[in-house]
């Protein structure tokens, strides 16, 4: 049995942290974390309408995808986990012919796309909701589901 290991490369948001301990009979640790993130995005519901008559999720292929997340997560119709769930691709990874050597047939995607790259993102998800049950992934099960709501509401 062959096993792979893979190293995690984590980006990590950088936070400002300030450290005090009181010094007192009972010794109590106090973090304040300060955060600076300017969000220059414009809540726009329309979206939704727009996108839903200029793509068919149902019949689209991966780059479609990454744009309809880029328009929705721009105007703040989806947060930034839900925008990584839609558009993560390893197999586009430089990584992934390395990460993937000795698997016979490796492939990320669970529905079958047809011969120009078009999937039903909808069964796609749907796919991927079962997997994540069978396997006992419930946290990424109920990112699946608020993705799988998003592409309900395009089609």
């Amino acid at each position: 049995m062959k096993t792979n290991k893979l190293k995690n490369q984590i980006s990590y948001y950088q936070r400002k942290a300030n450290f005090e301990l009181n010094q007192s009979k009972e010794s109590k640790a106090n973090f304040n974390v300060e955060e600076k993130h300017e969000d220059n995005r414009i809540a726009d519901p329309s979206v939704w309408e727009d996108l839903s008559q200029e793509y068919d999720i149902t019949n689209a292929t991966y780059d479609e995808l990454q744009n309809i997340s880029k328009k929705l997560y721009d105007a703040k119709q989806i947060s930034l986990l839900e925008h990584g769930i839609l558009t993560f691709n390893p197999t586009k990874s430089p990584q992934w012919d390395t990460i993937t050597k000795g698997f016979s047939n490796p492939k990320w995607f669970l529905t079958d796309s047809d011969s120009s790259g078009k999937r039903n993102w909808i069964e796609e998800y749907g796919a991927r909701i079962k997997r994540d049950k069978k396997i006992g992934n419930f946290v990424g099960l109920k990112h699946k589901q608020k993705v799988l709501k998003v592409l309900k509401r395009l089609a």
